[in-house]
């Protein structure tokens, strides 16, 4: 995050926009194209599972379990979202959910809670990075902050209720789309 919050002061904000809209384009063409199986509520089963295995119990009780993906792409792929997010405060959660749903065939209503909670913690030194190199627009921070917090609460809560293959092709038209409108007003423009 730190590396790419230092590098979009080196880019211009065209090169920034068009590697936004063409990382989400290729976000949504791997979810389009890698459907995976998911469970929507998994229960909790006796067999046994060989080899390395995750197993994730919801608040409301469900019980996820899977096999504990190889941690070298996972990190790989974080350090790219990480240096997107850093540049464009974008590409962390949508690299790590897109990754947990299709490498690791991890139900999308946790892969997001995954993504989301990553992007917490992180997002805090690029915010910082920036914020010592450029004056941020307060009046927006101060009515998106209460808006992210109200939708994040109504989606999750919608979340539970819709099956998993529907929230994984929601997830790739919404990256689809909005990776279409960046670059199409930054051709226009």
């Amino acid at each position: 995050v730190i590396l790419g919050a230092l590098v979009a002061h080196l880019l211009s904000d065209a090169a920034l926009r068009l590697i936004f809209g063409g990382g989400l384009l290729v976000l949504a063409g791997f979810l389009f194209k890698n459907p995976t199986q998911h469970e929507d509520e998994p229960e909790a089963s006796s067999e046994v599972i060989e080899g390395d295995v995750t197993v994730i119990e919801a608040s409301d009780g469900t019980r996820y379990t899977y096999p504990t993906c190889s941690r070298g792409p996972g990190v790989l792929l974080a350090m790219v979202g990480g240096a997107l997010t850093g540049m464009i405060s974008a590409g962390l959660p949508e690299i790590s959910t897109t990754q947990l749903i299709i490498r690791c065939k991890i139900a999308p209503r946790v892969a997001v809670a995954t993504a989301v909670f990553t992007l917490a913690i992180t997002a805090l030194a690029g915010a910082t990075v920036h914020a010592l190199s450029a004056t941020p627009a307060w009046h927006v921070v101060q009515w998106s902050i209460p808006g992210v917090l109200v939708g994040s609460f109504f989606g999750s809560r919608v979340g539970k209720h819709l099956p998993a293959a529907l929230m994984e092709k929601g997830l790739a038209v919404v990256f689809a789309g909005v990776g279409l409108l960046v670059i199409s007003l930054q051709l226009v423009s």
